[in-house]
């Protein structure tokens, strides 16, 4: 392995050297880097550095340090590229409008649907109903029903057996129940939310790929209309911008439902 590499390089820039050799595939996935020392010496730079720059790439799930048997090449997971962009959303100031926010799930969502009517299974299909019946159960009990409800969500994204959806959707979890939290406050939206989520399980059971996009995006809709509504009238705003910063915070997408 031959490494050249800048005086006043810094350890980000190692670390983006040695990332390009593994997506050159000069370095591939299982190979063992050389050890710390003989690294320093052939990029002539600091071992110190070198360990920050190993660090930055195991941040970014390219390598595994394995203490007491070297750093080794790995694949990255669908969940560090998840984790990224949660670290995104949570940190980098970003603050959308509802509008911005349901355009997102509805350009998401309505594919997931779509795709959920053609590869769902009868475990996907259980994890629908399961959830269902669970915001049926718990209509006076909000925190419940919107734990159920955003479960739905993420059953039907499920069963769209697509890794990159779920990577996508991932991130937004926290965002998500939040907005769900607010569109359940209005009056009657539990009952309407129910019915849609009714007539999509049935879509999909059907296998109804044209009715499963429908009823998703006018599932959509409604719940835009409740959620703009209930901020309206809590916070007498008009720009509906999402305060997204929250005390809980959820790490990953949920495995149930």
């Amino acid at each position: 392995m031959d490494i050249q590499i800048k005086r006043s390089s810094l350890p980000a820039q190692v670390a983006e050297q040695i990332q390009g050799l593994i997506e050159s595939e000069a370095l591939r996935v299982g190979d063992r880097l050389p050890p710390e020392r003989d690294l320093a010496e052939r990029l002539g730079v600091s071992r110190p550095v070198i360990r920050e720059a190993l660090q930055v790439l195991s941040q970014r799930g390219l390598v595994a340090i394995k203490p007491g048997c070297g750093t080794f090449i790995q694949e990255p997971s669908a969940q560090h590229a998840a984790d990224m962009l949660k670290l995104f959303f949570k940190m980098g100031n970003c603050r959308g409008s509802l509008d911005d926010f349901f355009a997102l799930r509805r350009s998401l969502e309505i594919e997931a649907a779509g795709l959920a009517s053609q590869r769902a299974t009868e475990a996907d299909h259980a994890a629908l109903n399961e959830s269902l019946a669970a915001m049926q159960t718990n209509t006076e009990d909000l925190d419940a029903f919107i734990a159920a409800d955003l479960d739905f969500h993420l059953a039907v994204a499920r069963a769209a057996h697509n890794e990159f959806l779920l990577v996508v959707l991932e991130p937004l979890v926290s965002i998500w129940s939040q907005v769900i939290s607010l569109s359940s406050q209005a009056q009657g939206a539990p009952r309407v939310g129910i019915s849609y989520h009714q007539k999509l399980a049935a879509r999909i059971l059907e296998r109804d790929q044209q009715g499963a996009r429908e009823v998703m995006g006018a599932h959509m809709q409604a719940s835009h209309r409740f959620a703009v509504k209930v901020q309206a009238e809590n916070t007498n705003i008009t720009d509906h911008t999402i305060i997204h910063e929250s005390t809980e915070d959820s790490n990953e997408i949920p495995s149930a439902g």
